[in-house]
């Protein structure tokens, strides 16, 4: 590297997780920008990790001081706008650092953000980590790299806006252990149901089917890739050295895609003596499977329904059928697992009286089935099937852009404070779903208040990080 290029004073890369928005769900450390640290710092580069969840600094100032030569944002489509704005204000002060956006979002709509923010110089589609380096060895160490061979990239050239196809890692084991130690950071979550600290852990990536809702297959294409159970040890050895987690959520969009890397990581983790929560598909265990799975700390399991009408699961491509699951649900009962079942309202084509059935059959599980997770409304994710099915109906207009994009106010009466479109339909409009959503909480189906107590508990806690930050500015 030449040194010379260095940036004079603090980092030569800063990568940020950007804030989210009110949510019920738990704070995650972004394992993605970690893993881009990684190998940026493998290869000299100075990195600087920032999740502005928790991140207590003035930033402008402190990017000022730092004044990296290229600042790598992650984050996903609700917390788009928080990127466009902090681009914006970023590239106000730092007229020459180079800005990069990737994750989900970025990598599906570069068309869409590249035209619509002329503050961030390029996104990066697929696994970052490699794209990520190309682009520091050019901006920094000053190697001749021609943008078109950076898999991935998205650029302008001139008026017209140039996307690589991405490159698939198909040996997780080349990536470093993520960075975790540039976030000190505590992320303090716990197992649903159990009292046990916890801490968020990746052992594949990719996803088996495309089920139409969900980019995850797009995003990481070929299949599911598993990382080297010693690689995965290692990291288990760090989470746990300081003695307070002792259990596991793992983040794998199918963890039992694999039998083999399922019961290579039973016997590896066995030892540890920790509780652990996954997700599954239906048709990807058997009793044998979930036993050993037990045996070895699985103490809870995600499981993807969406919709206990045959009709629907075949819509979205789930590749199961209702009897699936509830074979699962029964072997779980047996064994002792507890079971999240998630479900979602809002279907295409789906009627009121299509949800009052689904309602129906939630009573019937709801003493074997510990939490029903029920998405009231279909959201649209960019790179989804679903996103063109709703394009091709008209439920989309064609010069649609996430940029502009406002949710209504009426999504507000059904819970839905994201910034992610929801399929709404003449026969299952958001008054039908509030409806919806209102049954379900009256007949104890849903627990919405501990939803709503998360909710206000975040915004209060993000309404007084803001009064100190301009205490300390100002």
């Amino acid at each position: 590297m030449n040194s010379s290029l260095k940036s004079p004073v603090g980092y030569d890369v800063v990568l940020i997780f950007p804030r989210k928005r009110l949510t019920y769900t738990e704070a995650m450390f972004p394992m993605g920008l970690a893993s881009i640290a990684a190998v940026a710092e493998n290869a000299g580069f100075r990195v600087k990790l920032l999740d502005l969840n928790v991140y207590k600094g003035s930033l402008l100032s402190d990017l000022k001081e730092w004044r990296p030569k290229l600042i790598g944002i992650g984050g996903t489509t609700p917390t788009r706008k928080s990127v466009f704005k902090l681009s914006r204000l970023v590239k106000k002060q730092l007229p020459e650092t180079v800005i990069v956006y990737g994750g989900p979002h970025a990598a599906f709509t570069a068309q869409d953000t590249l035209r619509g923010i002329p503050e961030i110089d390029y996104t990066v589609a697929g696994e970052g980590e490699y794209p990520f380096l190309s682009l520091c060895q050019k901006f920094i160490s000053g190697d001749d790299i021609k943008l078109n061979q950076i898999p991935g990239l998205a650029f302008r050239e001139g008026d017209i806006i140039i996307q690589n196809p991405p490159e698939r890692i198909n040996d997780l084991g080349v990536l470093p252990l993520p960075a975790r130690y540039l976030l000190a950071h505590q992320y303090p979550i716990k197992l649903d149901f159990f009292d046990v600290q916890a801490d968020f852990i990746m052992t594949s990536r990719g996803c088996p089917v495309q089920c139409v809702f969900c980019s995850a297959s797009a995003m990481y294409k070929g299949g599911v890739r598993v990382r080297p159970i010693d690689q995965i040890r290692e990291e288990i050895i760090s989470i746990t050295k300081n003695g307070l987690i002792k259990g596991l959520k793992i983040f794998d969009s199918t963890f039992t895609s694999e039998a083999k890397h399922v019961k290579e990581f039973c016997s590896m983790v066995k030892p540890f003596n920790m509780i652990w929560e996954c997700e599954v598909r239906a048709d990807t265990v058997d009793y044998d499977l979930l036993k050993i799975m037990k045996e070895a700390g699985c103490v809870y399991i995600d499981l993807g329904l969406e919709s206990s009408n045959p009709k629907f699961l075949n819509m979205l491509n789930k590749n199961i059928s209702l009897d699936q699951v509830l074979q699962v649900i029964d072997w779980c009962d047996e064994l002792g697992i507890k079971v999240k079942l998630f479900l979602i309202f809002g279907h295409p084509g789906q009627t009121f009286r299509d949800c009052l059935q689904e309602i129906s059959f939630i009573k019937t599980q709801r003493k074997r089935v510990a939490f029903f997770d029920v998405g009231i409304g279909m959201r649209i994710y960019p790179g989804t099937q679903l996103e063109v099915i709703a394009r091709k109906k008209g439920l989309i207009r064609q010069d649609f852009s996430w940029i502009k994009f406002k949710p209504p106010w009426r999504r507000a009466m059904i819970g839905d404070l994201s910034d992610v479109m929801t399929l709404e339909q003449k026969k299952l409009n958001f008054y039908h779903l509030t409806f919806l959503a209102l049954i379900l909480h009256l007949r104890g189906l849903i627990i919405t208040r501990t939803m709503y107590q998360k909710i206000f508990a975040q915004y209060f806690r993000g309404f007084l990080d803001k009064i100190n930050i301009f205490r300390r500015n100002y």
